[in-house]
């Protein structure tokens, strides 16, 4: 899987797009280097882009761990982005999880737009309208 990400300081937001294959193993190393950006803020908002993975090879456990992880490293408001049913199915998962933990707000939609507004961000997109201006994370 391949994460791309910025941090927008400015903003308080970390943007991430993620492609390919989402793996437990891949997840969780990239938001630890994420969390390890000076700039990184867990108070900050986040909003990722899931349009560009092919298939969420997670199972039951890993998505619990992964939103019992998500509630420390986001306190602020989780959007996701999705373009399929599975991706749709998996940030349920998640959502339900980081509820049951006590993380914050979390959105799952299917337009940018719809995340971006919820964010109070601008319609442009930011990072994430753009090809890329942030960092890019080959993990496995």
């Amino acid at each position: 899987m391949t994460v791309e990400y910025h941090i927008d300081i400015e903003r308080r937001v970390v943007f991430l797009r993620e492609c390919g294959v989402v793996t437990f193993a891949g997840s969780r190393e990239a938001r630890r280097r994420i969390a390890r950006e000076p700039a990184f803020g867990a108070d900050f908002n986040q909003l990722v882009d899931c349009r560009g993975v092919a298939l969420m090879d997670l199972t039951e456990g890993e998505i619990r761990e992964l939103a019992a992880r998500s509630v420390t490293e986001c306190r602020g408001r989780l959007a996701v982005v999705v373009a399929t049913s599975e991706q749709y199915g998996v940030s349920r998962m998640l959502a339900a999880h980081r509820d049951f933990a006590g993380g914050t707000e979390m959105l799952i939609v299917w337009q940018l737009a719809e995340a971006l507004d919820w964010l109070g961000l601008p319609p442009d997109g930011g990072f994430l309208g753009a090809k890329s201006d942030g960092k890019a994370l080959a993990t496995a």
